[in-house]
């Protein structure tokens, strides 16, 4: 996994950082990762992870509560490169079955390849994780051990595990 970008806290609308209004805590930018022919999964990616990768979809699921680039942002830059954009706020703590259900019925529908991305990575490779699961009939202990395997963060982040583990 590769960091990207340079965080600055308080840095508003800047690409490649991300810091929570409410912790003040500085995510630093992951480099798109391809899990499976058709998904890659990051963190603040900047734009021009974004145009070398071309994906024809692009999942954010920041919350408005993250500083740094705006799904709004994201949504223009995607609109000048013609890639589909769909916002699905996560906060791990609030994530259900219900809200899976939304991630797992658009994924579906975007065209591919999609890029799935958050803060750092880690709620793109959970949303992904139910994904895989449910498109391929695997169970929470198979889809957790192959998060585990391909060093996915979160089987160690327990609302995340929650959430996927009531999800698949």
């Amino acid at each position: 996994m590769g960091f990207v970008g340079f965080a600055g806290v308080g840095g508003n609308g800047s690409w490649g950082t991300s810091v929570c209004r409410r912790t003040r805590s500085v995510a630093f930018a992951v480099a798109p990762r391809q899990i499976g022919d058709d998904y890659w999964i990051g963190g603040d990616v900047s734009k021009e992870a974004i145009s070398e990768l071309s994906p024809k979809s692009l999942m954010l699921l920041k919350t408005s509560a993250e500083e740094g680039v705006t799904a709004e942002e994201v949504q223009k830059f995607c609109q000048e490169k013609g890639i589909d954009m769909k916002w699905v706020p996560v906060a791990p703590k609030m994530a259900d079955r219900e809200l899976a259900d939304e991630i797992v019925n658009l994924l579906s529908a975007q065209e591919k390849p999609v890029l799935i991305e958050c803060s750092g990575s880690v709620r793109a490779g959970a949303a992904l994780s139910i994904h895989m699961a449910r498109e391929k009939g695997m169970s929470f202990e198979e889809i957790r051990d192959m998060a585990v395997e391909k060093s996915l963060a979160w089987p160690d982040i327990p609302p995340l595990t929650k959430w996927v583990s009531e999800s698949v």
